[in-house]
């Protein structure tokens, strides 16, 4: 029998070491938004940058500016979705606005058009509105292509639902997983996974592991259990863990936490029981 977490080991290696380097692209994406218009400004505070710009120009480097702070805040949002990771997609918005503010300073010159600085303004205004109402999602590695995904979308058997002997988590713990084996013999792991959003953030993803391993691909379902009203969905299944993503209705307007509940049981090769 093959090892289905030995044949899923260089994919997952693959994923983690791309998801190790979105931080930090994100960090250079958003400083250099922010170094940019720096420049600008002490080109114009040495006087090298005096003459105001066309109103065709300004609009043109807004919109420019307006896509990439667009780009910057979503791939953030990836970059830095879960964990105490989060807090620094916060500080990424605020380099962003910063950038803005940089902009605005660099290029609104004495004697600047109307409609140069309608274009500009209307360009700040654009981005700040789709980047926190326009709900910007979807995710670069949501694994869709991955063979155990569709395998675990298939009808499941009735899968056992966590039932938490002691409530409710307490604040300190992030999971609190069980394991154990069915009235058949099947083993499963069952438990509860705290998720973590900040102010704006409408997505996050939480990475259970099984340890030991099934011996093949296990059937994993999630339930949203307590927080704000969220979709759950299980993203990748490997015989060694599960990456679940939960998405807000509604995007997050202070902190806040969901719990969700999940199973996952072995799945019987051709010729056991159905």
């Amino acid at each position: 029998m093959i090892d289905a977490g030995t044949n899923d080991q260089p994919l997952l290696s693959a994923h983690s070491a791309v998801a190790a380097t979105l931080p930090v692209v994100g960090w250079i994406w958003g400083w250099l938004f922010l170094l940019i218009p720096a420049g600008l400004l002490v080109r114009r505070l040495t006087g090298e940058f005096s003459t105001p710009l066309a109103p065709e120009v300004v609009a043109l480097v807004a919109s420019f500016a307006a896509a990439a702070a667009l780009g910057l805040r979503w791939f953030s949002r990836i970059a830095f979705s879960t964990g105490r990771s989060a807090t620094k997609h916060a500080a990424i918005l605020w380099l962003t606005r910063l950038g803005w503010l940089l902009l605005v300073a660099a290029i609104w010159l004495p004697g600047t058009s109307v409609w140069g600085a309608a274009a500009l303004l209307i360009a700040i205004g654009a981005e700040e509105s789709l980047g926190r109402y326009g709900k910007l999602r979807g995710s670069l590695f949501a694994n869709r292509a991955d063979l155990s995904v569709a395998a675990a979308r298939k009808a499941p058997r009735n899968l056992s639902r966590a039932k938490p002997a002691a409530g409710p988590l307490e604040r300190h713990v992030l999971q609190q997983l069980t394991q154990g084996r069915s009235a058949h013999g099947d083993l499963f792991w069952q438990g509860i996974v705290r998720a973590t959003f900040l102010p704006d953030q409408r997505l996050a993803a939480a990475h259970v592991a099984f340890c030991p391993p099934f011996a093949r691909l296990p059937e994993v379902q999630a339930w949203h259990l307590v927080g704000p009203a969220a979709e759950v969905q299980v993203k990748q299944v490997l015989a060694h863990g599960a990456r679940l993503e939960i998405k807000l209705k509604n995007e997050a307007t202070r902190s806040c936490e969901v719990l969700l509940e999940f199973s996952a049981q072995e799945r019987p090769t051709t010729g056991e029981r159905t």
